[in-house]
């Protein structure tokens, strides 16, 4: 055998000795003193070696990654790691960068009209208000039955045009005719009232509070328009919510005093119902 075939054989022997041997290297020929090399175990032997090298020159796969063995001090990352920090593509290179989803990210609140909880807006109780709205935007499919009350129309605004005939109630005249004349109901003849009969102008109002906090204390008071009188009252909330009411009475006859507690964890708001009448 040659010298240079000695020195690469000793160079085989070397590279096994230093950690090779822990790849499937494969069966090397094992050679004994006094007997005879043959130039073709010699080269299979190489051969081997040489396939296990160039397993070694591939690029580290993740199925030759032990679990945990890419530490910190392994990555190749920009920036500087501190608390906060993340992970993140820039440039085509790993970077430490700030968490936007954390602290030093964006910070967000309720605008108006709206509420913000967490990190789940919604619309806040009463929060849209006349200008939020679009003209022709509440159509009458928007409207609850019986929505638009008295307090809500303006004076004068209902004209003659705007009101029903009602057949079945003048058929409850017998015997006579109505007529109106400058503003007055005139019948002739007998009149046969079905129900009670009203004297004067009755009507009645749904009169809307403040808005009351959660567990807050409250008292509101409701009047009847001018020249009218008060015949009885009623209350409900905005929120169907669970109020405690402690004081329920008339007040100097035109007017209905109510005190309350909100029980709730939510605001609301308290109408109280009037029925006023005009007699006369």
């Amino acid at each position: 055998m040659s010298a240079k075939t000695l020195k690469l054989f000793i160079l085989g022997g070397a590279l096994v000795a230093g950690g090779l041997a822990a790849l499937a290297v494969g069966d090397l020929i094992a050679f004994q003193a006094n007997t005879p090399i043959k130039s073709a175990d010699v080269n299979q032997n190489f051969t081997i070696l040489r396939s296990a090298i160039q397993a070694l020159e591939a690029p580290v796969g993740t199925a030759r990654l032990a679990d945990a063995a890419v530490t910190l001090p392994k990555l190749a990352v920009g920036g500087t790691l501190a608390d906060g920090k993340v992970l993140k593509a820039q440039g085509g290179a790993l970077v430490w960068g700030d968490d936007l989803v954390g602290s030093g990210g964006t910070s967000y609140s309720a605008g108006a009209g709206l509420a913000l909880s967490s990190n789940t807006f919604s619309v806040a109780l009463e929060g849209i208000t006349s200008g939020m709205l679009a003209d022709g935007a509440v159509t009458s499919a928007k409207l609850g039955s019986a929505s638009v009350s008295s307090d809500k129309l303006a004076d004068n605004a209902v004209t003659s045009g705007k009101l029903a005939s009602d057949p079945a109630g003048l058929a409850r005249v017998s015997g006579g005719a109505l007529s109106a004349s400058g503003g007055n109901l005139t019948a002739t003849g007998n009149l046969a009232v079905n129900g009670s009969l009203e004297i004067g102008y009755v009507n009645t109002f749904d009169i809307a509070g403040p808005l009351i906090g959660a567990g807050a204390t409250f008292e509101q008071t409701a009047t009847c328009p001018a020249g009218t009188r008060v015949l009885g009252a009623g209350y409900y909330n905005s929120t169907d919510s669970d109020l405690t009411i402690t004081r329920f009475i008339p007040f100097d006859g035109t007017s209905w005093f109510v005190r309350g507690v909100n029980n709730t964890t939510t605001q609301t708001r308290l109408y109280i119902r009037l029925t006023c009448a005009r007699l006369g």
